[in-house]
C-alpha cells in the first residue's frame, strides 16, 4: 500500500503504532481493576463500588458457581435488577 504521507511525518514519528489492546475482554477488566483499584467504578442511588470491590465480588460470585458445580466455560444467565 502506498502511504505518501509518512514522508510528512517529523524524524522520530513511528509508521507504525503497536497495538496495546488486551488480548480479551477478562484481561482488560483485569488491567483495569489493577490500575483503577481506588477509583469509583460504578455509582447507583447514593452507593458506590470502587474497581477493587468490583474485583472481589465477581470472585465471590465465580467462587459461588463454582462451588455449586459450574465447571469453565459453563454458561450463566443473569436477570436482576438495574441497580448496584
Amino acid at each position: 500500500m502506498n502511504r505518501p504521507w509518512l514522508a510528512q511525518y517529523p524524524e522520530g514519528v513511528p509508521a507504525e503504532i503497536p497495538s496495546t489492546r488486551p488480548k480479551s475482554v477478562v484481561a482488560m477488566f483485569e488491567a483495569a481493576y489493577k490500575q483503577y483499584a481506588e477509583r469509583t467504578a460504578y455509582e447507583c442511588l447514593g452507593a458506590s463500588l470502587t474497581y477493587r470491590q468490583v474485583d472481589e465480588l465477581s470472585r465471590h460470585v465465580a467462587a459461588w458457581l463454582q462451588l455449586r458445580g459450574l465447571e469453565r466455560g459453563a454458561r450463566v444467565a443473569v436477570m436482576m435488577p438495574n441497580v448496584l
